[in-house]
């Protein structure tokens, strides 16, 4: 019984653990023309890094929460945002 209990109670807590966590989609793209900008590295305040295709579209697991994104491209100005 007591061994049951501790396998159920691993078992709620990677479904709780798992739970947290979501998916974040998005584009980047030239704020003039609107043109998407491949290769734009991004990275997230807990230290999670992705990069956009080469059309622009990017998605990244996080953490459930406010998170701030840092994004850099060669030839573009540093920008950072706020997102939850």
């Amino acid at each position: 019984m007591r061994k049951l209990i501790s396998t159920l109670c691993f078992f709620l807590l990677f479904f709780f653990a798992h739970a947290q966590t979501g998916t974040v989609t998005g584009n980047v793209s030239d704020a003039t023309d609107a043109t998407p900008i491949p290769d734009v590295s991004i990275a997230l305040d807990n230290g999670t890094t992705s990069s956009t295709s080469l059309d622009g579209l990017f998605r990244m697991e996080v953490t459930i929460g406010r998170h701030a994104f840092l994004f850099r491209a060669i030839g573009y100005q540093l920008s950072s945002t706020l997102g939850s």
